[in-house]
């Protein structure tokens, strides 16, 4: 499993106070994704390739940020319980 950080804050501008909208394209990629899946027109890959797209937004490197976003992750059985925050 691969240790390292996937984004060290040194590394990244604080793209929040410097680009405005970031958050709306964000917030965007996220809602295209969804709905794309859920309404047949993306396959699996579609959750991937916004991460991808969002951590470049952030301004990780085009590599980095696909082979960080393509990564499988543990499911999270939550039972109906809520996450905490």
């Amino acid at each position: 499993m691969d240790t390292q950080p996937i984004v060290k804050v040194s590394d990244v501008l604080y793209p929040q106070f410097s680009v405005p909208g970031l958050d709306a394209m964000v917030g965007a990629l996220v809602n295209a994704a969804l709905f794309a899946r859920a309404n047949g027109r993306a396959g699996p890959e579609a959750g991937s390739k916004a991460a991808g797209m969002q951590l470049r937004l952030l301004g990780v490197d085009t590599a980095r940020a696909d082979a960080v976003a393509s990564r499988s992750i543990a499911s999270v059985n939550t039972a109906g319980r809520a996450i905490p925050i």
